[in-house]
């Protein structure tokens, strides 16, 4: 059985680089992928990246720093991110942009930009591409591959790790994967989990989320298996009592049982609201134009069904601006032929029976906006009103709380080393991506290009960091 320098699971945004930077210093990679493809959800990520000190930044006289990059990431996420793990991603973040610049990457020539989709950042430190993650897997693949054509990478696709082995004295020893070949040991000098996190894993997320509903946006691999691997040779979680919504999602018609981000614009900043956000009482919940998207978040959160409506009338329909960027507003219309949840009637009455709401409520939350609109002050605070809502036939949206990344992950130090419950290290292993959980980067909130730039950094830290100790190691076993 050959054994490799190295063991990595997960050939997506954090274990490619890994398994690049080491191979290119000479270690020989075992990595391991689920799925029939490398890039993870690189395939379905938006590829928002962050970072402060870039070159980008500097050509647009723009000045920024990684400690104003994390003061921004502590200030949004109210102090509850990770402190060890968030400097150490930003204050590497602009070499991986400049690395993925140096490998081609095609950037928008806008680029940096202030992003209003997260509570915004103090500055224009965002960046991504124009394919969103497939720009980034486009740049990172060809890097990757020659590594495999040279045989400093072996790459085994539909291969999932099922477990670890350890020895006597708790050190991992030997990954247990299921793969074409059946099941199977792989032996390493170290080991790396970058398998992602669980949002394709309802009954993990329900329990690690007190049993909220999961509309997941993620690769249908996403099933938690590092995590639940970890826990299995000591590791523990953290980040599992966070968890906030992504704000309006919708059913992908591509993937049955999940969502995307492409319905309607829903941020003030690029399209002020003519409709009402309606819960599932037929009652508003939100001032829908609040600047804060953190606080539309929160709103929805504390709605249990995580969803909500989107209700406008004919009137609002003819005079707004369209609703989304994909589209006019001709073709927008033809989706209430199409998808269950666009809704269309002539009555108030009859569009909250098909909504599943009671229809005296919707009625009245539709009288109380138009008193408000009549006399320019809304119960909820909203400044926004151009119409009231007063001519059918009458629309509703039906729009999710997504779960675009999961909170809870490993627990590790500074080195990316997995810690156990005393809180030491588990010899030899090692983790980064999801697998961490998003609540360490971004605590309870979410900042702008924190999932996707810490994997990518925290992937080519691992490689260099791990090359460098077995140099080492070599060079104290030849004294």
């Amino acid at each position: 059985m050959a054994r490799y320098d190295i063991f990595i699971a997960g050939a997506g945004t954090a274990g490619l680089p890994a398994a690049g930077f080491a191979a290119e210093r000479g270690l020989k990679v075992a990595l391991v992928e689920g799925s029939n493809r490398i890039g993870g959800t690189l395939h379905l990520s938006s590829g928002q990246m962050s970072a402060a000190g870039t070159r980008l930044q500097t050509a647009k006289g723009i000045e920024d720093t990684p400690k104003a990059h994390f003061d921004d990431i502590m200030r949004i996420s109210r102090n509850t991110a990770e402190p060890t793990v968030v400097n150490l991603a930003v204050s590497n973040a602009a070499d991986t942009i400049h690395w993925l610049l140096d490998l081609g990457f095609e950037m928008l020539p806008e680029m940096p930009v202030i992003m209003y989709g997260h509570e915004p950042y103090s500055t224009a430190r965002t960046y991504w591409g124009p394919d969103g993650g497939r720009t980034i897997l486009s740049a990172i693949a060809p890097w990757f591959q020659e590594k495999v054509d040279a045989g400093a990478i072996d790459l085994k696709l539909e291969t999932k790790l099922i477990g670890l082995k350890q020895d006597a004295d708790g050190a991992v020893i030997a990954a247990v994967v299921d793969g074409p070949n059946g099941i199977e040991e792989i032996e390493a000098d170290h080991f790396i989990l970058t398998s992602g996190g669980y949002t394709a894993n309802h009954k993990l997320f329900s329990q690690l989320h007190a049993g909220r509903p999961l509309y997941p946006l993620g690769a249908e691999t996403s099933q938690g298996e590092g995590l639940m691997v970890g826990l299995g040779v000591g590791a523990t979680l953290r980040g599992g009592s966070m968890f906030l919504p992504s704000f309006g999602g919708m059913k992908d018609p591509g993937r049955t049982g999940y969502f995307g981000m492409g319905g309607l614009i829903m941020t003030p900043q690029h399209r002020q609201p003519w409709e009402i956000y309606v819960n599932s009482a037929g009652e508003r919940y939100v001032r829908e134009d609040t600047p804060s998207v953190d606080a539309r978040e929160r709103a929805l959160l504390a709605e249990p069904s995580l969803s909500f409506y989107v209700v406008f009338d004919q009137g609002v329909y003819d005079a707004s601006p369209a609703m989304t960027m994909a589209e006019d507003k001709a073709e927008f219309l033809k989706r209430f032929d199409k998808f269950e949840d666009y809704m269309k009637a002539d009555t108030v009455a009859e569009l909250a029976a098909m909504m599943g709401v009671p229809a005296a409520k919707l009625e009245a939350t539709i009288a109380a906006y138009n008193a408000g609109q009549a006399k320019g002050d809304d119960a909820f605070g909203r400044e926004h009103m151009p119409l009231p809502l007063a001519t059918g036939p009458f629309y509703a949206v039906r729009n999710y709380g997504t779960s675009v990344k999961t909170y809870a992950g490993l627990t590790v130090d500074g080195e990316l080393r997995v810690l156990d419950a005393a809180g030491a290290p588990i010899p030899n292993l090692y983790a980064a991506g999801e697998v961490l959980g998003g609540g360490s980067l971004t605590g309870n909130s979410f900042c702008g290009g924190m999932s996707v730039t810490p994997a990518l950094t925290f992937g080519r830290l691992l490689g260099q960091s791990i090359a460098a100790k077995n140099a080492s190691a070599d060079q104290i076993a030849a004294q």
